[in-house]
C-alpha cells in the first residue's frame, strides 16, 4: 500500500464520502469538491447555507447527490453540503483497492 500523506481536498477535485451527519445515503458516492462553504451563503436551489458548528463544509456535486435539508420547502439535487472531515480526496491516478483498504483502515 503506498505511505504517502493523505491528500488534501481541492476545488473541482474528486473525492468519496465516507460518512455524513445529515445525509447519511451520501456514503461510498464519488463527489467533485466545488469549494469551501461559507456561512450566509446561497446554496444552489436558492436557499440560505448555515454553519452553525463552525467546522469546514464543502459544497459538492455529483449526478447521484440529493439534498434533503428542507429550508423554505425546497430540496436540492446535484449537490450537497459535506463536512471535510467525510471527504476522503481521490487522486486521479489512483488504485480504486487502495482507496477501498485506506477507507477500511479507518474504520
Amino acid at each position: 500500500m503506498n505511505n504517502q500523506p493523505r491528500g488534501e481536498l481541492v476545488p473541482g477535485g474528486l473525492a468519496m464520502v465516507s460518512g455524513c451527519r445529515e445525509d447519511p445515503i451520501h456514503v461510498g458516492k464519488i463527489v467533485t469538491t466545488e469549494r469551501t462553504a461559507v456561512c450566509g451563503e446561497r446554496t444552489p436551489s436558492g436557499n440560505t447555507f448555515w454553519n452553525r458548528d463552525g467546522v469546514e463544509v464543502w459544497l459538492c456535486s455529483g449526478d447521484s447527490l440529493v439534498s434533503t435539508k428542507r429550508e423554505g420547502g425546497r430540496i436540492g439535487s446535484g449537490y450537497a453540503y459535506i463536512e471535510a472531515k467525510f471527504l476522503l480526496p481521490i487522486n486521479p491516478s489512483a488504485d480504486p483497492l487502495e482507496i477501498t483498504q485506506q477507507q477500511e483502515e479507518k474504520v
